[in-house]
């Protein structure tokens, strides 16, 4: 067990010390234009999102990501948002130059989406999609940023998809 603690306190040293050069961590701070979709219905909605990260190793990512509803969107006088969700999700990336990447996101989601006099629901589904990534490095700033489309949630005839537009750091 010993052995087991000195091994992570010695990988968490290395990953900090070396993240002048090429850090490990890294959050985005975006907006997602999602689309809720069920019988021929489309409703058009928007969330700011959170994102934290570790990136272990060049080809894969472990991030975190927190959601909360800003528009709603309204059909017979009824208004739908997602009101706030989450996702724990797995990116790996193909890093095709310094500053440019492309990846997958697979995941769990939990969203929770409010009808303006009826209530709200929560629900959760697997999450999957992809996107473009870049991050340019000027002197020892690690910023950019990333264009992807998601698919949230899709059950029951119900679909939650998103295209987002975030702003990257690395540190």
């Amino acid at each position: 067990m010993k052995r087991l603690i000195l091994a992570f306190a010695l990988l968490m040293t290395s990953t900090f010390a070396l993240a002048g050069e090429n850090p490990n961590w890294y959050y985005t701070v975006g907006y997602t234009f999602f689309q809720l979709k069920d019988s021929g219905t489309t409703l058009n909605v928007g969330g700011i999102n959170a994102s934290v990260a570790w990136q272990p190793i060049n080809w894969l990512a472990l991030e975190a990501t927190g959601i909360a509803g800003v528009t709603s969107d309204g059909l017979a006088g009824v208004d739908v948002k997602v009101d706030s969700g989450w996702a724990a999700t797995v990116l790996p990336m193909w890093q095709f130059d310094d500053a440019w990447a492309v990846y997958g996101r697979v995941g769990y989601a939990s969203a929770t989406v409010k009808v303006s006099g009826v209530g709200s629901a929560t629900d959760h589904d697997t999450v999957f999609g992809g996107g473009l990534q870049w991050t340019p490095r000027v002197g020892n700033s690690h910023m950019g940023a990333r264009l992807e489309y998601a698919q949230f949630y899709n059950k029951g005839g119900l679909t939650i998809d998103g295209v987002t537009l975030s702003f990257i750091q690395r540190f």
